[in-house]
């Protein structure tokens, strides 16, 4: 009977054995490349991750739990502070607060927390006990409410006496929708933006399939490295942030010197922290926009650590790719690796 159908419905029938052979295709190359390419990591976040309008109308993290982003079990303590819940740091209980104030790059994205720059530190610095505040998604609108809501108010309690900040160039994209929004997966694109990627994201239905696709298949995640430079887009969308000339640049800079007065007031010490670009370090070129951040950190005394150099010097002396201190065709966020080649230097430089 069945024999007498596909005899009969030979277009169907090769309709059907062409789109059971593509998902049978697609299946088995999706099995590959997570044999042959486990770098690469599904992107996505557990929605319990955050609570909002905890400081002002910024987001937090949740307080003690338990979540999953990008692949990676993350655990806060009672403040919504990420923490490697295998390590008691109890005997530091007393010893004076140094708190990482920053977004993913500092939070360890797709990073286990004992692996992270700022776990090593607090391993290994006598002086402070470390406290990662960073969050998903931050920019310098969230630090200035963090440190005015948290830092300032909690001085006493806390024992606060430094705040470092690591700051990026998207960190000026102060015209984002609703952080609510975002993180609930709603497109920040618009259609007037120049990269084509980008124009597709602004529309709903190529956001959300982009979205599933890149929490589910690693394969698609492949092929887009294969046929897209992310690292340099993503570069250049952000460098576009950081014109002289653009209302949110001036603001962003006004935050930061708000930042450095009201801690300054306050006696606790402030340093912010310069990472480069994977493909800035890459191209060892394209580097305006933290060069005039250092003249305006100069110009405020505000102190500063750009990791440009060291890093520059450690791919060239140990002869390896700018790629290789950062996630799979990532653009900004550390691999392991990154994040223990820069976690001496930050110690000995803090």
């Amino acid at each position: 009977m069945k024999q007498k159908w596909f005899n009969k419905n030979p277009k169907k029938t090769l309709l059907i054995s062409n789109i059971l052979g593509l998902t049978v295709l697609i299946l088995f190359s999706e099995i590959l490349v997570r044999i042959f390419v486990p770098e690469i990591i599904p992107i996505g976040v557990s929605k319990n991750l955050f609570r909002y309008n905890v400081y002002g109308d910024t987001f937090a993290n949740s307080k003690s739990t338990e979540a999953i982003a990008v692949g990676k079990k993350i655990y806060t303590d009672n403040n919504g502070f990420r923490i490697d819940p295998h390590t008691d740091y109890g005997y530091k209980k007393d010893k004076r607060s140094l708190f990482f104030v920053g977004d993913s790059m500092t939070f360890g994205y797709g990073v286990s927390a004992e692996k992270t720059f700022v776990e090593f530190i607090n391993r290994n610095s006598p002086d402070y006990k470390i406290v990662n505040a960073a969050v998903l998604g931050y920019n310098l609108h969230d630090y200035r409410n963090f440190i005015d809501y948290y830092i300032i108010k909690n001085k006493a309690v806390e024992n606060s006496s430094y705040v470092v900040m690591s700051l990026c160039l998207n960190d000026f994209n102060l015209d984002l929708l609703p952080k609510s929004d975002i993180l609930r997966h709603q497109s920040q694109y618009t259609t007037k933006d120049v990269f084509l990627i980008n124009k597709l994201k602004s529309i709903h239905i190529f956001f959300a399939l982009n979205n599933f696709l890149r929490r589910t298949s690693r394969l698609y995640l492949f092929l887009k490295s294969l046929f897209e430079d992310t690292s340099a887009r993503y570069f250049i969308t952000d460098a576009r942030l950081h014109n002289p000339d653009k209302k949110n640049y001036q603001e962003g800079l006004e935050i930061l010197r708000y930042i450095s007065e009201i801690l300054s007031e306050n006696r606790i010490k402030f340093k912010v922290i310069l990472f480069p670009y994977e493909y800035q370090l890459r191209t060892n070129d394209h580097l305006t926009p933290q060069e005039n951040l250092k003249n305006f950190f100069s110009q405020y005394h505000i102190e500063y650590i750009d990791l440009y150099d060291y890093l520059l010097n450690h791919i060239r002396d140990n002869k390896i790719e700018a790629n290789k201190l950062f996630l799979y065709n990532d653009s900004t966020h550390f691999s392991e690796f990154g994040h223990q080649v820069i976690s001496k230097y930050l110690l000995n430089n803090l």
